[in-house]
């Protein structure tokens, strides 16, 4: 199930990054963000009420331990800096090569967690697949400057 939920999770972002290029002609990105993330706020808060989790999951983030607490936010300003800087890449060149480029964001997973915690999940086959993905980026890069 897991690589159906990631190529359907690449779907709709390839989705709302169409449609976000085109809302950005018309509004911010800020906006935009805004509004997408209230929404959001208000799906994804009913869905773990009501599954439950909302209660006992914000008691362990102010609990005694705040090593999750601190990783939220970590989370929490990742996210929006990501959101910013995406929704800002498609408004001022496109869609498509801003996605492009961020395809690049497992190599960073792979180097965020290995200087971390020294987690290391790379291979011949991921350094290999790592080296095709930026030259991918470098091609783009020199034929759309």
């Amino acid at each position: 199930m897991w690589l159906i939920f990631a190529l359907l999770a690449a779907f709709l972002w390839g989705v709302v990054y169409f449609f976000d290029e085109h809302v950005y002609q018309h509004i911010s990105v800020t906006t935009s963000i805004a509004i997408t993330a209230l929404f959001a706020s208000i799906v994804f808060g009913v869905l773990a009420f009501v599954r439950g989790h909302l209660a006992k999951d914000i008691q362990t983030l102010f609990g005694a331990d705040h090593k999750t607490l601190l990783m939220m936010l970590v989370v929490l300003v990742g996210t929006v800096g990501a959101e910013l800087c995406i929704g800002l890449a498609i408004a001022n060149k496109n869609a498509t090569v801003a996605g492009l480029i961020e395809i690049t964001y497992p190599l960073f997973i792979a180097l965020v967690g290995y200087l971390l915690i020294r987690e290391n999940n790379l291979n011949a086959a991921t350094i290999f697949a790592a080296l095709l993905i930026f030259s991918g980026v470098a091609t783009i890069f020199f034929f759309n400057r």
